[in-house]
């Protein structure tokens, strides 16, 4: 960039150099949207920094903030000397300049040289995006540095967390993701409908979630920065990310994504029994008093398992593939089933109550065993699905009736 000072030559008409050799020149700036600088905003000019003014500010208004900024046109064939702008906020703005001329002897003559710039855009170097939960001792990041199935749990899918999104200044070439939050915030930046999107990171295969907030509008109050409510649907570890290009001022936008965040788990599960299973007797047929009977091998109770997000909608990526980083975390000891104490029956219209015992069959305590030869895959909906088998724990009725009973609760924990 360059400043020019140029005039007519009296004797021929043609564009001769004005100023030559150092000079001071006062240089304003004018920002132009928003229409008013923040408080932070700073334009240096050859290492100069220059007074702000508000849109619609003249070069030639007494009022208008400027800044005396030393420049050197050279030589009389030259007529412009070299600009230098460094700007560290954001948004549509201009430049003027003016000189008060002085005659032969030094005094001014009461006449201004006055000129000014086209508006021109400066775009935020970058974006720091931020994923933080309140805890009670404080807010607590929700980065996954691992980026896999061992980070610690963030939460769950659909809930609900902080994302900060900050538009900031350039620092240096290189710079990404959370390398921008250390960079000075641009204040000035206003934008609507800022666009968000997500990727999944891990697992590897994993489906795409989607987001509660998926744009943002930054207002003049926000100071570059905006807090808040943030949600992924699925299960895993994600980025979130601007993408780049959005226009800005006939300018396009740069992208910015997040650190990983995660890892996030299922909010809940659904536990279906998909095949009831039959009780088979010890005695062709016949159930004796106080005699334990049981599930055989080929007829135990399914359950099927599903793993859900906070708006109970089936989550995808809760898988057990080794390839996928392990996300499925529940196994067959984590899963509690409650039986039935007593079952009451009708007996030429009297109401009998037999108490049942349920016995651990040789040792081994009565709950759920994932079997890896049991199915686990997607069905056409493309939900994946969890089937596990209840262990043929043993059952004793007091007195003398036997009757089917199936799980009355099955507790599942968070996993």
């Amino acid at each position: 960039l360059r400043l020019t000072a140029i005039r007519e030559a009296d004797d021929t008409g043609a564009c001769e150099a004005f100023l030559v050799g150092p000079q001071n020149v006062d240089v304003g700036l004018i920002c132009e949207n928003p229409s008013d600088c923040s408080a932070s905003g700073a334009m240096e000019v050859n290492d100069v920094e220059v007074g702000k003014n508000a849109t619609g500010t003249l070069a030639t208004d007494p009022s208008a903030n400027d800044s005396p900024v030393p420049f050197d046109f050279g030589n009389d064939s030259t007529s412009s000397a070299p600009l230098v702008l460094k700007y560290n906020d954001a948004g549509s703005v201009s430049l003027f300049a003016s000189m008060p001329l002085l005659d032969g002897e030094g005094n001014p003559t009461g006449e201004v040289i006055s000129g000014s710039s086209g508006a021109f855009t400066v775009i935020p170097g970058g974006f720091c995006i931020e994923a933080t939960k309140t805890a009670d001792a404080g807010d607590v990041d929700l980065t996954c540095s691992s980026v896999d199935a061992e980070c610690s749990i963030s939460g769950a899918a659909g809930d609900i967390f902080n994302l900060t999104v900050s538009a900031v200044a350039w620092e240096q070439a290189g710079e990404i993701s959370s390398e921008f939050c250390d960079n000075p915030v641009t204040s000035n930046f206003e934008y609507s409908d800022l666009s968000l999107d997500s990727r999944v990171v891990a697992p590897a295969s994993g489906k795409p979630a989607f987001l509660l907030t998926e744009s943002i509008t930054m207002s003049p109050q926000d100071g570059g920065a905006l807090v808040f409510d943030q949600s992924i649907s699925e299960v895993g570890v994600f980025e979130i990310f601007i993408p780049e290009g959005q226009s800005y001022w006939g300018e396009s936008l740069p992208g910015g994504r997040s650190d990983p965040i995660g890892r996030f788990t299922p909010a809940q599960f659904e536990v279906v029994i998909a095949d009831k299973g039959e009780l088979q007797s010890k005695c062709q047929n016949k159930q004796f008093m106080g005699q334990p009977m049981g599930w055989p091998e080929e007829s135990v109770p399914t359950l099927t398992i599903t793993a859900l997000n906070q708006s109970d909608v089936h989550t995808e990526n809760y898988t057990n593939s080794d390839n996928d980083y392990a996300f499925m975390k529940l196994t067959g000891g984590d899963i509690t089933v409650n039986y039935p104490d007593s079952q009451t029956v009708i007996e030429n219209g009297e109401s009998i109550v037999l108490t049942l015992d349920v016995i651990q069959n040789e040792g081994v305590r009565c709950t759920t065993n994932f079997r890896r030869t049991i199915k686990f895959g997607l069905r056409k909906t493309k939900t994946p699905e969890l089937l596990a088998s209840l262990l043929s724990c043993h059952l004793k009725f007091k007195p003398s009736r036997t009757v089917m009973v199936f799980p009355r609760e099955i507790c599942l924990p968070p996993s």
